[in-house]
Formats: C-alpha cells, sequence, structure tokens
C-alpha cells in the first residue's frame, strides 16, 4: 500500500504510524491525494485488498496550502492524460 501512495505523484502528505490502530490492530496510514485523481489511486488500493483488512475513510480538504499539494494536483495523471 505505501508503494502505491509514494509512487503516485497525486499524492503528498505520506504518514505511516506502525501499530497506531488499537481495534482492529494495525498500522495507520494518512495522505492527501489530489481530489481529480482519487478514483485512480482508491482503485489501485482496492485492487491490493485495503477493505478487507482494515478501514478507509476519505475527507474532501477544499483549501491548498503547500507547493508540494498544488504540484500534486498540476500533476495528476488523470489531468496530465486527458490534454
Amino acid at each position: 500500500m505505501l508503494r502505491v501512495l509514494q509512487r503516485a505523484p497525486s499524492v503528498v502528505n505520506v504518514v505511516h504510524l506502525p501499530a497506531a490502530v488499537l481495534d482492529p490492530k494495525g498500522d495507520l496510514v494518512l495522505c492527501d491525494i489530489a481530489r481529480e485523481d482519487t478514483s485512480v489511486v482508491i482503485g489501485e488500493l482496492r485492487a491490493l485488498g485495503i477493505e478487507h483488512g482494515g478501514s478507509t475513510s476519505l475527507e474532501e480538504v477544499e483549501i491548498q496550502l503547500s507547493d508540494a499539494a498544488r504540484e500534486a494536483i498540476r500533476t495528476a495523471p488523470s489531468l496530465t492524460t486527458a490534454k
């Protein structure tokens, strides 16, 4: 899962906290995904079976205050292939 997130140009701020989740026990992974590419990244994670071993929560963020976040949006593969 971490490899999928780290190789996607539309994903930034990847955080991995091993053994941070108590119920069900496991790791906590947080990241920001450019809205334009969310379905692609989630599709890749689902192909790994992520929904069977834990939970996934999505929250929309309206304000991007970092160069890294703006670059993730600009380089989202779903946008660059649509040009």
